[in-house]
């Protein structure tokens, strides 16, 4: 599922929150996670939070000015040793010039 919120904007900016949930995701996240980056930042910015769970990246993504990509935190799940958004590389191995898993523009953020 993803849940696409306009919060309303200012003269300059609109603010876009989008959430991915793992659960909704099968095999690589990387172009739904790329696709919610871009909404985002087609709306002037935003933030893309993504709920606790495992997201397998197979892909790079890059990160758009104004735009912020969040993790959860869920203590519930700490005894399983997954605390939260956990992202799975499967991209870049062996693979030392190529390109970064993920990348980043200008005023954004990776929290």
């Amino acid at each position: 599922m993803i849940d696409y919120k306009i919060h309303g904007s200012d003269e300059n900016l609109s603010v876009v929150s989008v959430t991915l949930y793992a659960s909704d995701i099968s095999g690589n996240a990387s172009l739904m996670i790329q696709s919610a980056i871009d909404e985002c930042a087609a709306n002037g910015g935003g933030t893309v939070l993504l709920k606790a769970g495992e997201y397998t990246l197979s892909a790079p993504i890059k990160i758009r000015t104004s735009v912020i990509v969040r993790g959860a935190i869920d203590p519930t799940s700490a005894s399983e040793n997954k605390c939260g958004t956990v992202l799975l590389a499967e991209y870049g191995e062996n693979e030392p010039e190529g390109e970064p898993l993920i990348s980043m523009e200008a005023c954004t953020g990776l929290k």
